[in-house]
Parts: C-alpha cells; sequence; structure tokens
C-alpha cells in the first residue's frame, strides 16, 4: 500500500513537472508571437506610474480636557496640521494627480489593444507547435495578468482624538476619515486663506507705507512752513533794519540840512555885514579920496582908512570865493575850509 502511494504521488510529481514545463514552453510561445502580447509590453514600458506608499495617514490628537475634545473642530485641526506640512501635501497631491491622469490614459490605451489573435492571424505564423485554442487561452490569460494594477489615486487621512481622565478609567475618543477630494478641498481652502492673509499683508504694508509718506509730507511741510516763517522774520528784520535806517538817513539828511540852512543864514547875515562895510568903506573912501585932495586927513583917519580897507578886501575874497564854488571851479569842502579861514 504505500508503494502504492509513493507511485502515485511519483506519478502527480511528474505530470506536475511536465504540466509546468508545457505551460512556460507555451506562454513563451505567446510572448514570442502574439502581436497583442507584444503592444501589452509596450504599453507597460511607456506608462510608469508613481510609487506612493502611504496614502493613509493617521492623526491622533491627545487632548488634555473633556471639554476640549468635545469643542475639537476635527476640519480646522486637520487643516492646521495640513498647512503645517504643505509642501509634502502638496507634494503627495501632485502625485496622485499624475497617477490618476497617467492611469486613466493607460486604461484608454489598453482597452484599444484587441484581446486575443484571430485564426486567420494565427495560420500565419509558422513553425508553432501548438494548437490554436491553446494558443488563445495562454494569450487572454497574459491579456489580463500582464495589465498594470491601478497606483496609489487617493489619500485618507484618519483622525482620532481622544482624552483619557486622569486616573486613567475613563476614555473618550473622536474618530473621522477624510479622503483625497475632500483633503484636495482643504488645500484649496488653505490657499485661499494665505492669499486672504497676503492680500491682508500687502494692505496693511500699503497703509503702513501712505502713513510714514504722509508723515514725512508733513515733516517737510513742517520744516517748509519754519524756513516759510524763519524768511520772514529776517525778512521783517531786515525790513525793520532798513526803516531805522532810512529815518536815520533822513535825520541825518533833516540835520545837515538845518546846518546847511544856518550856515548859509549865517553867510547871509556876514554877508550882509560885509556888504554894509562895504558901503561904509567905499563912503569913506569917497571922503578919504575928497581929503586926501584938501589934505584933511589926519593920521589916525588914515590908520582906520586902512582897517577899513582889509575889511573890504576880505569881503571882496569871501564873495570871489563864493563865485569859485557856485561855478563848480572848487568843491564844498574846500569852500567851507577856505571860507572858515578868511572869517
Amino acid at each position: 500500500m504505500e508503494l502504492f502511494i509513493l507511485v502515485i504521488i511519483f506519478i502527480s510529481t511528474i505530470a506536475v513537472v511536465i504540466i509546468n514545463i508545457v505551460n512556460k514552453r507555451n506562454l513563451a510561445i505567446v510572448k514570442e508571437r502574439s502581436k497583442v502580447i507584444k503592444e501589452i509590453n509596450i504599453l507597460n514600458e511607456k506608462f510608469q506610474f508613481i510609487n506612493i506608499e502611504n496614502n493613509i495617514i493617521p492623526f491622533l490628537p491627545k487632548l488634555k480636557s473633556k471639554s476640549a475634545l468635545e469643542n475639537l473642530n476635527i476640519y480646522e485641526y486637520v487643516m492646521d496640521q495640513i498647512e503645517r506640512n504643505q509642501n509634502y501635501y502638496m507634494v503627495l497631491f501632485n502625485e496622485i494627480e499624475e497617477n490618476i491622469k497617467d492611469y486613466k490614459e493607460y486604461e484608454y490605451e489598453y482597452s484599444k489593444i484587441k484581446k486575443i489573435t484571430t485564426e486567420d492571424e494565427f495560420l500565419k505564423f509558422e513553425g508553432l507547435k501548438i494548437k490554436y485554442k491553446t494558443f488563445v487561452k495562454y494569450e487572454e490569460k497574459l491579456y489580463y495578468s500582464l495589465k498594470q494594477k491601478s497606483p496609489v489615486t487617493d489619500i485618507i487621512i484618519k483622525v482620532h482624538a481622544t482624552y483619557t481622565s486622569p486616573s486613567g478609567r475613563n476614555h473618550y475618543w473622536i474618530d473621522e476619515s477624510y479622503d483625497y477630494v475632500q483633503i484636495k478641498q482643504m488645500l484649496r481652502d488653505i490657499e485661499q486663506r494665505q492669499e486672504l492673509k497676503r492680500l491682508e499683508k500687502e494692505i496693511k504694508e500699503k497703509i503702513a507705507a501712505e502713513k510714514r509718506a504722509k508723515e514725512k509730507r508733513l515733516r517737510e511741510l513742517d520744516k517748509l512752513e519754519k524756513k516759510l516763517k524763519e524768511k520772514e522774520i529776517k525778512q521783517k528784520l531786515v525790513d525793520i533794519e532798513q526803516q531805522q535806517k532810512r529815518i536815520i538817513l533822513e535825520e541825518k539828511i533833516k540835520e545837515k540840512r538845518a546846518k546847511e540852512k544856518r550856515a548859509k543864514e549865517k553867510f547871509n547875515k556876514i554877508e550882509m555885514q560885509l556888504k554894509e562895510k562895504e558901503e561904509q568903506l567905499t563912503q569913506k573912501e569917497k571922503e578919504f579920496q575928497e581929503a586926501t585932495r584938501g589934505h584933511i586927513y589926519s593920521t589916525e583917519h588914515t590908520n582906520v582908512f586902512e582897517e577899513e580897507y582889509k575889511e573890504k578886501t576880505k569881503y571882496q575874497m569871501l564873495k570871489d570865493l563864493r563865485k569859485q564854488f557856485e561855478n563848480g571851479e572848487i568843491t564844498k569842502e574846500e569852500y567851507n575850509s577856505k571860507r572858515k579861514e578868511l572869517i
């Protein structure tokens, strides 16, 4: 009996080996000759999908109180976690979207490949030691087995928020999951929130810049106003100084005119006196001439006459000096100097 069992096992093993050898031979023939399989191999080489290992991401927040757990906004919590590592999720989503796009195109291209070789096409093959039905059987088997499996085209975030009482007796939790579509919407919300923050920052910076510019203009206006006031004050001081100079000049002119008037009056007075003396001398000269002719003048009279003659000569010199001044032959200073000497 044992021998019979051993024989059966041996025959079965031989049969399995023979079947495997036949299968390998038939697969090799189909792979080598089938245009369908060749097209599939070319298509598989064309499409290389991104290998994403971890498409299930766990978030495990531990809260400090039961009320904190109950009030936890899980959606906002997940958004904050994504925003903290935004670059990682952006790369991950780009890879997933690329897989979705490529696999969709791959399936479309794969669907255009016909499943089996027709009998007419099979008859054109030469030297095949395989029946058409067997060829088609292996070809159809390869058609489905060679198709690439779908790459990772989804991502899931699983949140398990927990709170455990200090004694450890009570344990509370909240579970929530978000798929690819929901997470993609979170990314959009994050980008919108960041854009709003950026716009808000730009507006604040613009307002601050306008405020600084306004303050700068006000400072410049204050400086300009100060300069104008200083200039106005300086101009007023100049005007006052000029007015004082005019007053002083007018007073000097008045004083000079008064001196000239007094000098003229004095000169006129002296001139009148000299004129009177001249008339007296003229009269005495006549008397002298008459006395000379009659020899009636004494020596005393002669001396008096000589003094009076000198006065007359002095008057004539003053008169000539005045005439020189009026004719422009001498300056006023020269006139006054010589006049003082004569007087």
